[in-house]
């Protein structure tokens, strides 16, 4: 007697596929793309789940079907991209898998992915400065491209290539730090390859540096000359805070900082500028780069005014037929004092 299981006569259960992050977005040109997923067991061990493909599809409404293996070891669905490079898509598509769970046919979870294209990056803020020479640090690029990005290179002004590795922080942003310890200070070529582009995108850099070290700028309120401290002051070629702006004059060495004279340009108007009031100055180095330093605005200095003066004549000396009309003209002889 030969015993034999049987599936139950009763309708398909369907695999429970679900993405493991909704949220995450891949390149549709990478090489070997594997979509990762969860769900039935069964998917990755029988030959149940067939035919299987990644319907590709886009709001314009180009689509793409193409083919897809079950592998465990890779922990997911590997899509064979290679039609894709013959297909104009959007440069954002979905991709729904689908196939055959034996004889019906089933629909499995939706994944977002980019397609590569030419990009402008755009260094973030915070960063427009952040390279300097002798120490290693950190870009952040940004463009919708970010999830295609296979390699970027960085070379400096001489055609040296610097170490560069990078990694994708979102689909929109991508990180790239940058070893700057043998470099020297100068413009910079970075390329930003993709996947399936044969020309990269190209982004200009620089590299600065050490900047100098800004501790504070200090004025009294109605003056228009102040007192920059710090180091290296000699890289300076102005100041501004709120408009008035400031040129370097005169500078001061000590065994722990130098002073710069900044004095404001004309007849600057720094009347806004007022003690016991938080401010801050923004230095622009003579490389480019905008540090920013805190003002301290002091209390006015006093004023001397005079208000009236008396003249006292020489005791020795013989009248005179000359009349001085002015308040300001006196005889040789005589002495003004003030009488308040």
């Amino acid at each position: 007697m030969l015993v034999i299981g049987l599936p139950p006569v009763a309708a398909a259960q369907l695999p429970p596929l679900r993405a493991i992050d909704p949220k995450a977005v891949d390149c549709l040109q990478r090489p070997s793309l594997v979509l990762p997923a969860e769900g039935a067991p069964l998917v990755f061990s029988t030959n149940l789940a067939h035919d299987l493909v990644l319907h590709v599809w886009s709001k314009s409404g180009s689509s793409i079907d193409l083919p897809v293996k079950a592998d465990a070891a890779r922990g997911g669905f590997v899509v064979d991209t290679d039609a894709v490079k013959s297909k104009e898509l959007d440069r954002e598509v979905s991709g729904t898998l689908r196939g055959q769970w034996g004889f019906e046919s089933f629909e499995g979870p939706t994944f977002h992915l980019r397609t590569a294209h030419s990009a402008s990056w755009t260094i973030a803020d915070a960063d427009q400065s952040a390279l300097v020479v002798g120490r290693d640090d950190v870009l952040h690029l940004q463009s919708d491209a970010a999830a295609c990005v296979e390699d970027v290179s960085v070379e400096d002004q001489h055609g040296q290539k610097l170490k560069a590795t990078q990694k994708m922080v979102n689909p929109d942003e991508l990180q790239v730090e940058i070893s700057l310890k043998n470099a020297v200070p100068g413009p910079l070529a970075m390329r930003v390859k993709q996947f399936g582009l044969a020309k990269a995108d190209e982004v200009g850099l620089h590299a600065y540096s050490e900047a100098g070290r800004l501790d504070s700028f200090t004025i009294d309120a109605g003056d228009h000359q102040g007192v920059l401290k710090g180091s290296r002051l000699e890289e300076v070629a102005s100041l501004e805070i709120n408009g008035i702006h400031f040129a370097p004059a005169e500078t001061k060495r000590s065994s722990n900082e130098d002073e710069l004279q900044m004095s404001a340009l004309g007849s600057a108007d720094v009347g806004g500028l007022r003690s016991a009031e938080k401010q801050t100055a923004h230095v622009s180095l003579k490389d480019g780069r905008l540090l920013d330093v805190a003002v301290t605005v002091q209390p006015p200095r006093p004023k001397l005014v005079l208000v009236s003066k008396n003249i006292q004549p020489d005791a020795t000396a013989t009248s005179s037929a000359i009349h001085l009309e002015g308040h300001d003209e006196l005889p040789q002889t005589a002495q003004p004092f003030p009488s308040h």
